[in-house]
């Protein structure tokens, strides 16, 4: 996984298609668990002290960071709200007054 799939993944990017708009991945946690599989990819495929060793790790940081944090619990507990919400009852064309 790359940076440049991870980017299409979140901007809907299917094949050569043009991005939908909507995010490929299923939750917040499957970006995270993507994005520190990078950043761990980052480490073990080049030399300690290298220059793409060290941003991984300045990048990791950067994503566990306390904004990012909040950010994402946001996101999860509005996503979990928005599943929890009634559905509005359809309208139909026939309504009685």
């Amino acid at each position: 996984m790359s940076l440049a799939s991870v980017k299409k993944k979140v901007q809907g990017v299917v094949g050569r298609d043009q991005p939908t708009g909507h995010t490929l991945f299923k939750s917040w946690d499957a970006f995270d668990e993507t994005m520190s599989l990078i950043w761990k990819n980052a480490r073990d495929y080049n030399e300690d002290g290298s220059d793409i060793y060290n941003v991984s790790l300045e990048l990791e940081v950067g994503q566990q960071s306390p904004l990012t944090i909040s950010i994402a619990n946001e996101i999860r507990t509005s996503s979990k709200s928005a599943s929890q919400r009634p559905r509005p009852r359809s309208m139909s064309r026939h309504s009685q007054s």
